[in-house]
């Protein structure tokens, strides 16, 4: 198993989900779907996995605690600045009238 984390480590695995991450929080800013926030949350997570300085089980632990607080902030902070569905709705309404 450790082999396997090594191998995915020298594909630069871990560089790679971190910047999708990115990506994909940066792209919920500009899409009404929080979606892509969460799957940018997991992927970072997942990245999170590769640098812990733990073994593999407490590394997956780590990694689920760094995914959950991650979609908490979403649920009590973040949610409301990255997804723009209210400026989405002002739009429209400017659209109407």
């Amino acid at each position: 198993m450790t082999n396997i984390i090594l191998t995915l480590i020298d594909l630069h695995i871990p560089e790679l989900l971190l910047i999708s991450s990115l990506v994909l929080i940066l792209l919920d800013y500009f899409l009404p779907i929080d979606f892509l926030a969460f799957l940018g949350y997991i992927s970072f997570a997942a990245g999170m996995f590769f640098y812990a300085p733990f073994n593999i089980l407490y590394s997956l632990l780590f990694s689920l605690a760094v995914a959950l607080v991650l979609f908490m902030l979403h649920a009590v902070w973040w949610g409301k600045y990255l997804s723009n569905i209210h400026s989405y709705k002002v739009i429209l309404e400017e659209i109407d009238n």
